[in-house]
């Protein structure tokens, strides 16, 4: 990335044509670069000769030998590399791109059959509402130190989800080249990415993902029995942030986002004999994943609870439900959930990011 210093200009000696420069002097009223930096650096240029111009990007300057390379042609007066002489004046600037970067151009879209790709230097702002599948948002192949492109979700998506990916062959935070990072679907969600090596690596400069939170309740009893773990009907849901509660056909929880989760369940069960134990376990994807719980002992006739709290690491696709268990010896017949007496089964899913 480019290091900027203020009033730095100079002359320069020969005739560079359209390569390497040999500077000078510093011009009457500037400093030199040996003066601004001291030591090499990465700056940005405009080259002057009359009327012809040059402007370049990430340019190396070489203190030792007091040179400085034409680096990445980003605008000129012929819209190519100019051939200057002599005559010619030497000034580190902020270009246009550079610019960009900083305060990023808008662009609106609302894609519906096909991904994005972003554009260096622009935030784009998405309402994904109409999208037909999930769709991707690449970050550009051709990138410099520095660059910026950032994602934000205007409109969110219930079904569909946006990927959001590196090119073919390029990184995210250090992942695996071209693996998702995340993905984007809750309105207001945000994230900005920063090139750390051209045409290669990018970081998230900054992470505005909402995270997914939703509570499912039971209020329809379910009749557990104590000779093995019954699936409970989670049938109202509570809150949903990021449409992941799915109390009406599945009585479950959806993952939209693979990351770590936290979760929170309780299971009551009432008129339970003395010495009767109520156990919560959450299943992922229909298998025993995590017992939640300090079980309850019933140490007097009466409603029994089982809770507590634990940790998931999901994928995408993956779903969790709530499953509860009762147990005494001797114990025959089945017991139902505690919903009349007020102490409702419920199930909580927390995204943490």
């Amino acid at each position: 990335m480019s290091l900027h210093r203020n009033r730095v200009q100079m002359t320069v000696t020969g005739a560079p044509g359209t390569g390497t420069i040999t500077l000078n002097a510093a011009t009457s009223g500037y400093q030199s670069f040996a003066t601004a930096y001291g030591a090499d650096a990465t700056v940005d240029i405009l080259i002057t000769e009359g009327t012809s111009w040059e402007v370049a990007r990430n340019c190396t300057y070489t203190n030792s030998g007091t040179t400085v390379t034409r680096g990445t042609l980003e605008a000129s007066s012929t819209g190519s590399a100019v051939s200057f002489t002599s005559a010619a004046v030497v000034s580190v600037i902020a270009t246009a791109q550079t610019g960009n970067n900083w305060g990023m151009n808008e662009v609106q879209a609302s894609p519906t059959g096909a991904g994005v790709t972003g554009v260096v230097g622009t935030m784009h702002i998405l309402d994904i509402s109409g999208l037909t599948a999930s769709r991707d948002f690449t970050l550009p192949a051709t990138c410099a130190v520095g660059d910026r492109v950032g994602v934000f979700i205007r409109t969110g998506a219930a079904a569909f989800e946006l990927s959001l990916k590196p090119a073919t062959g390029d990184t995210i935070n250090g992942g695996s080249p071209g693996a998702e990072w995340s993905r984007l679907f809750i309105t207001g969600e945000c994230v900005i990415f920063r090139c750390i090596t051209a045409n290669q690596d990018w970081i998230v400069e900054y992470d505005g993902r909402i995270p997914c939170n939703a509570m499912l309740r039971e209020d329809t009893a379910t009749s557990l029995g104590h000779a093995a773990f019954t699936k409970i009907s989670l049938d109202t849901e509570v809150y949903d942030v990021g449409n992941i509660a799915d109390p009406t056909t599945n009585n479950r929880m959806n993952c939209r986002r693979a990351g770590n989760y936290l979760v929170v369940a309780l299971v009551s069960i009432a008129d339970l004999a003395i010495d009767s134990r109520v156990i919560p376990r959450v299943y992922k994807n229909g298998v025993s994943e995590l017992e939640v719980t300090r079980s309850a002992n019933v140490i007097a006739a009466s409603t029994g609870i089982g809770s507590g709290t634990g940790a998931l690491v999901l994928a995408a696709g993956d779903f969790v439900e709530l499953y509860g268990f009762w147990s005494v010896a001797g114990g025959t017949g089945s017991k139902n959930t505690d919903v009349a007496a007020g102490v409702r089964p419920y199930l909580i899913l927390t995204e943490v990011i």
